[in-house]
């Protein structure tokens, strides 16, 4: 049986920063909009296998060790789409 083929919701940033890394492409969206009480909430669908996905999360728990400048060029990339997406007003994921 082959891969299956999919998305997974990921709603850390951290999480989406590493499996980038591991060459999964994450595509963000707004989640819920900003209220009095907090800003808009941003999460990513992480294409590919579930599986596999799901066994890179478990790795990431696992303290991976990873190149931690690429990590954090990654991360500061992840996080300055995540305040992107944010300035735009009523996108929400259709459901």
């Amino acid at each position: 049986m082959g891969k299956r083929k999919d998305t997974v919701l990921i709603d850390d940033a951290n999480i989406v920063a590493y499996l980038v890394m591991k060459g999964y492409v994450a595509i963000p969206y707004i989640k819920s909009e900003a209220s009095e009480n907090q800003s808009s909430r941003v999460s990513w669908d992480v294409q590919g296998d579930v599986d596999a996905i799901n066994e890179e999360v478990k790795i990431f728990w696992s303290n991976e060790r990873v190149g931690i400048r690429d990590y954090v060029m990654i991360l500061k990339d992840i996080r300055s789409n995540m305040y992107n997406i944010k300035n735009l007003k009523g996108q929400l994921k259709e459901k």
